[in-house]
């Protein structure tokens, strides 16, 4: 028996079912634009973020534990409203100068993340 109400939305339900053509990113990441559905699904608002359709086993991303279907919404304090910003602050993650990165060499990256269940920050350690 069915028992889901008319007009109740499941984020689960909302992204691709199918896998995507996109490559991984640094990060080991797939992401794609905060639908209307999914951000009303989550209580958000439209142009706030991106949706990770996908994660890379054993990447950055996933040892920080982002998951499919998470909402990225900041990185390193800045707002992400789509796709295209979020690939213009992966692409300038290289440090040009030794200061920007920590002192293994590695470069920190604070993202906000949103859930269902609630938001947290996760941290990635980029290499």
């Amino acid at each position: 028996m069915l028992e889901r109400t008319i007009g109740e939305l499941h984020e689960d339900a909302l992204l691709k079912k199918e896998p995507l053509e996109a490559k991984p990113d640094v990060l080991g990441m797939v992401v794609e634009g905060l639908s209307e559905e999914l951000a009303h699904s989550l209580e958000m608002e439209t142009g706030k973020g991106v949706v990770v359709q996908a994660v890379e086993p054993g990447s950055i991303a996933e040892r920080a534990g982002i998951a499919r279907g998470d909402v990225l919404e900041e990185l390193n304090d800045r707002h992400l409203r789509n796709v295209r910003e979020y690939r213009d602050m992966i692409n300038a993650l290289r440090p040009s100068k030794p200061a920007e990165a920590n002192p293994d060499g590695r470069r920190v990256i604070l993202a906000l993340v949103r859930r269902k269940e609630g938001t947290r920050y996760a941290t990635l350690l980029v290499d």
